[in-house]
């Protein structure tokens, strides 16, 4: 689990991110993000897994848990000041955790979050 300092949890903050959001999408993920208005505070991190993925509960929480695994281990080079959005896309069902790991790292990289 993510640091609460970390976690993007407000309802308004996803609303704004979706419309207003910077984009970047890999194969099965995609990802939104935009700057905060005080750069010098961490950077916070939400997930959406929808039922368009899967109508079990079980796969998408399995999803939500290996994208959250991947971004904590990865909160050390993450740069502060944003927020993101990490989405998955039917296309990611399935997916194992180095396929995972694999896209949100291309992905971090491309958007220059990293």
């Amino acid at each position: 689990m993510l640091p609460s300092k970390h976690r993007l949890t407000r309802r308004t903050d996803f609303s704004t991110l979706m419309a207003k959001g910077k984009k970047s999408y890999s194969s099965g993920f995609g990802l939104r993000f935009i700057t905060r208005h005080r750069p010098t505070l961490a950077s916070r991190i939400g997930f959406v897994v929808g039922t368009k993925v899967s109508k079990d509960a079980v796969v998408r929480n399995l999803l939500k848990r290996r994208m959250r695994a991947v971004v904590h281990q990865k909160l050390a080079q993450l740069k502060g000041g944003f927020d993101i959005i990490i989405m998955a896309f039917p296309e990611a069902k399935g997916a194992t955790y180095e396929k995972v790991e694999q896209q949100i790292n291309a992905m971090l990289n491309k958007s220059g979050l990293v």
